[in-house]
């Protein structure tokens, strides 16, 4: 087992700290879609995004 964190990890803790970020994540990642069709990494950061807000809410009961 490795001791080191993924990007998405990484990336779903940030979000969780700081929630007033989450906007401008949903409204890049989709600007990329837009740009480059690759929907692979669009179900990927919504998964981010997804995780992030269970978390939230989770803390926050």
């Amino acid at each position: 087992m490795s001791d080191y964190r993924t990007l998405d990890e990484i990336s779903v803790e940030y979000l969780v700290q700081r929630p007033e970020e989450l906007q401008d994540f949903v409204a890049e990642i989709f600007a990329e879609y837009a740009q480059d069709g690759d929907s692979v990494a669009l179900v990927s950061a919504l998964q981010i995004v997804a995780r992030a807000v269970e978390t939230a809410n989770f803390q926050e009961q």
